[in-house]
């Protein structure tokens, strides 16, 4: 039990801070600022970050890359 709660210690550090750049990754889609947005939520969805690995899925499946995109989707699954 205690194995599986600090695999989630990640997700809880991030809270509304990591929330916030994605909200500002999503504003930045908004502009076409693409780099931009996979610069802000790559690292919060490296960690575990379910919003940030869907953005990075949306910008993966907008740049054709089908194969990434699916990986992002399951992981924020």
């Amino acid at each position: 039990i205690i194995a599986v709660l600090l695999t989630q210690l990640p997700l809880v550090s991030h809270g509304a801070e990591g929330e916030e750049v994605v909200a500002q990754a999503r504003a930045a889609i908004e502009r076409n600022d693409f780099s931009k947005a996979r610069e802000l939520t790559t690292p919060l969805a490296l960690k575990g970050l379910p919003s940030a690995q869907n953005v990075l899925g949306d910008l993966s499946m907008q740049a054709g890359e089908e194969q990434q995109a699916i990986e992002w989707y399951r992981k924020a699954a």
